[in-house]
């Protein structure tokens, strides 16, 4: 990240800083700020240009969230758009971010997850990423969501792919897996649910497929 970036990035007001956001550890909007702004380089890493769908909370946990997809009107430029042809054929607007002022912006609106895509911005529609979301059901040990993950990779890596693990920022993991743009989203759901459900089909007493 550049110096301009960083120095954009500490300019961002975030109002009513002392508000609570996280009640159950007393993290407020400057904690998330000052934590954002840390982890920047590393994060953006994973998600810049990247479309976003964002989890909102304006007035903190307790105050009730929202899922949104879409930017509005008036947010600042750090925040970017771009076109995106849904299904009935009309265009609307999707988000992304490239540098730390596009992420404290997001902070600054009240955004305390975000759900990033499989493919970028620029080729929305060709996913460079499958993502194989390990879940633990009540009382499954870390230990065993671990165990899930080495299976994966291993599957994988049975047929020359190389994966690798991320955290959710929930209670599970991620297994993704690197592709090369070309096939579409079907393809790529296609071949991921068919591996999880060999897995599935080979430990019943273990694992679920979805």
């Amino acid at each position: 990240m550049s110096a301009a970036a960083a120095q954009d990035a500490e300019n961002i007001v975030i109002a009513e800083p002392a508000r609570i956001v996280f009640p159950d550890v007393g993290f407020t909007r400057a904690d998330v700020a000052g934590y954002y702004r840390r982890v920047a380089p590393r994060l953006l890493a994973g998600i810049a240009g990247r479309p976003l769908s964002l989890l909102r909370c304006p007035d903190g946990l307790a105050g009730g969230c929202f899922f949104q997809r879409h930017p509005e009107p008036g947010w600042d430029a750090a925040v970017r758009r771009f076109a995106l042809a849904s299904k009935d054929g009309r265009r609307t607007n999707c988000m992304y971010v490239d540098d730390a002022r596009g992420l404290l912006e997001l902070v600054r609106l009240g955004v305390l997850e975000l759900h990033v895509w499989g493919s970028s911005a620029h080729m929305p529609e060709r996913p460079d990423r499958a993502v194989f979301d390990l879940d633990p059901g009540e009382g499954v040990a870390w230990a065993r969501v671990i165990e899930a993950a080495r299976d994966i990779r291993a599957l994988l890596a049975r047929r020359g792919l190389r994966s690798f693990v991320r955290l959710t920022g929930g209670k599970g993991m991620h297994v993704v897996l690197p592709v090369a743009p070309g096939p579409d989203w079907q393809t790529v759901k296609t071949f991921s649910q068919s591996l999880a459900q060999r897995l599935a089909q080979a430990h019943p007493d273990r694992y679920v497929a979805r």
